[in-house]
């Protein structure tokens, strides 16, 4: 348990680091920046990464060159872009990379300008960069206090969230599994290996995994509190920037982060790592390009606009719905405010909807060229009509619905500002609609309506709460002349939620035994890769895909003789080569299914000595059997390693 710990520990810093590289440095690297805006740069740059590792993500497994060095390259690609066109804006005479360094070394020779003095000057930029960024950031007292807000919901929500995922290693859920198995398949480039599926979530977690070098057991067990913590920030960002405010977006963060929208059933959004999380991850940071396009007319907000829904489509449907019914409520709010330039604004969100929908179909459409056929699983649960009956509707629930009434209250006040009005409206507009689906999806009796109905619910609460208390704090400021008195608010907030309401770490469901995960852990961890097999229940397989080998023990125990001297198999199944192999059955001594498997291993140690107990408890017991390789055996071994 301890040795676990240590490494849950290790790794979880390293996904973290790998991360925060991937997904938030290397992309203020590769891509150009528009205006001085820090925190819009780098949710831009969270979202161009996202949709361009997910489509060279789909080329690359497809032609099977899914490889580091191949998304490596990529990011050098997009950087000589980025520096081409930041020489040719400077209006410098070497417009290419080669010219600059023919120019540079000659200089540096006939020491005209020295490589020293240009490292130099590189490095007091990027100072004056940071000091700019930390004087953003830290020079105004209330913007200090915004940031230690956000960062203590940030820090309790991921108390909340990572308690379970960092003392258990089994995936949450069945989800957690799915998604387990079809990140190691792109890893070992196969796509569509259940049937046409949108991959975008396990391109991006087979992608952090190279990043990160750790289990892909991890990965998926981290990936999840994660997201749902990187949601509760995306509501957050719009929020804050929409018109409830900066105290107005710590209690959207709150809501979702520490509440989980007062809701048990959100802990599936906050805890396991699922397309449909990710998707929806995705909704509120896009729509604000979209709402900020209006206001900005920037060509930089109208593409991450598109590339955001897109990536919503190419991750799962759920969240690019609600990002076309976002989208409606923007236009509306629009055109309820500026009549006369709105139908030009509806042609063009529609255009870019239409785009992000054809780029998010056409990998399914690919797959269906190439004769493949959706994945059951997904047909299935799309498909599913039952007797299903309305929610019945909490305190908070209510409470939620009332606060759409402030939400109007705000924008009628601030109607005279076109973009606080545009922004409260359409969150009144899409809170209406929401709670109206919330409240009837069960009439169509369909389990899927019904659940992405009650997924839209919980990512808007949050946000309803959020301007509905943005719209008591724009009061409260008017009648006491301190502009920031929402901040007040907040700190008194938080504090009594933890008193009156602190908030248990989540604990997530699991569909199959915690011991399986650990073991795997720790036989993975003992043996080198590709020498080991498991023997064991279905889920074994999911477990030692890519590193080791599988079969079930009906099928061992009637291919294999107790009583052989060697346990192999030539085709490849219990190893690539013959050399050291470890196999590893796992017998449960509570199922009396299982006897066949206590009698042939007691059978086997009649014959032979090379085996021994790996683990054993009340339940479960695993025995080790472990082979020595002849010379040739050995020797060819070491040419095929």
């Amino acid at each position: 348990m301890g040795e676990l710990l240590a490494d849950s520990a290790v790794y979880l810093v390293k996904c973290l680091t790998a991360f925060l590289v991937l997904f938030l440095l290397i992309p203020r690297v590769i891509f150009t920046e528009d205006g001085e805006d820090v925190t819009k740069g780098i949710v831009s740059g969270f979202i161009k990464i996202v949709f361009w590792l997910i489509a060279v993500g789909y080329f690359l497994v497809s032609v099977r060159l899914f490889e580091m060095i191949s998304v490596v390259a990529l990011m050098v690609v997009f950087w000589f872009y980025k520096y081409s066109k930041n020489r040719i804006l400077e209006d410098k005479i070497s417009k290419n990379v080669t010219d600059d360094v023919n120019v540079l070394l000659i200089n540096h020779v006939e020491r005209i300008e020295r490589i020293q003095g240009k490292l130099l000057l590189s490095w007091e930029r990027t100072t004056a960069r940071i000091r700019y960024i930390i004087s953003w950031y830290f020079g105004d007292i209330r913007v200090v206090t915004g940031i230690l807000l956000l960062t203590a919901v940030v820090g309790y929500g991921a108390y909340l969230t990572f308690y379970d995922a960092f003392t258990h290693a089994s995936p949450s859920g069945h989800e957690g599994f799915l998604t387990l198995i079809r990140s190691k398949y792109i890893r070992h480039r196969v796509m569509f290996a259940d049937g046409i599926y949108p991959q975008g979530l396990y391109i991006l977690l087979a992608v952090l995994q190279k990043f990160a070098q750790a289990d892909h057991l991890y990965i998926v067990n981290f990936a999840g509190p994660l997201f749902g913590l990187v949601i509760g920030l995306g509501l957050y960002f719009f929020a804050s920037r929409a018109g409830a405010g900066k105290a107005g977006g710590i209690v959207a963060a709150t809501v979702f982060c520490w509440f989980g929208s007062f809701s048990d059933t959100s802990a599936f959004l906050r805890t396991v790592s699922s397309p449909v999380q990710m998707s929806v991850l995705l909704v509120f940071p896009t729509l604000y390009f979209f709402y900020a396009y209006m206001g900005t007319r920037r060509r930089s907000d109208f593409y991450t606009a598109l590339f955001g829904a897109a990536s919503a489509g190419l991750v799962h449907p759920i969240g690019f719905a609600f990002i076309t019914l976002g989208v409606l409520a923007l236009l509306v709010a629009y055109f309820l405010r500026d009549i006369k330039g709105s139908l030009r604004f509806i042609a063009g969100y529609a255009g870019v909807l239409y785009t992000a929908a054809a780029i998010a179909a056409l990998p399914a459409a690919a797959g269906v060229v190439a004769g493949l056929k959706y994945d059951k699983t997904a047909v299935m649960t799309a498909s599913v009509f039952d007797a299903l009956m309305p929610p019945i509707l909490t305190y908070y629930d209510l409470a939620a619905a009332g606060a759409l009434v402030l939400i109007l209250a705000g924008a009628l006040f601030s109607v005279k500002i076109k973009a606080n009005f545009v922004g409260k409206l359409s969150v009144l507009l899409m809170g209406a609609a929401a709670f109206a689906a919330y409240q009837y999806a069960y009439i169509l009796q369909n389990k899927y309506v019904f659940d992405a109905a009650q997924t839209l619910w919980l990512l808007i609460v949050p946000m309803i709460f959020a301007f509905a208390a943005g719209a008591v704090f724009d009061l409260l400021a008017a009648v006491t002349r301190m502009k920031n008195i929402g901040y007040l608010f907040c700190i008194a907030g938080l504090i009594a939620s933890l008193y009156l309401l602190p908030q248990a770490p989540l604990a997530a469901e699991r569909s199959y035994p915690e011991q399986m995960a650990r073991q795997y852990l720790l036989i993975k961890k003992a043996f080198r890769p590709t020498q080991w097999m498991i023997v064991s229940r279905p889920e074994g397989h999911i477990f030692a895909y890519g590193y080791g080998y599988y079969m079930q023990p009906r099928a061992f125990t009637e291919k294999f003789d107790p009583w052989e001297e060697t346990l192999r198999e030539k085709s490849g199944l219990l190893s690539k080569s013959l050399s050291t192999q470890d196999i590893a059955v796992f017998y449960h001594k509570n199922d009396p299914t299982e006897a066949y498997i206590k009698a042939w291993i007691d059978e086997y140690a009649t014959y032979h000595s090379n085996l021994s107990v790996f683990y054993e408890d009340d339940e479960l017991m695993i025995w080790n059997i472990h082979q020595i390789p002849g010379k040739e055996e050995a020797f060819e071994g070491m040419w095929q390693e």
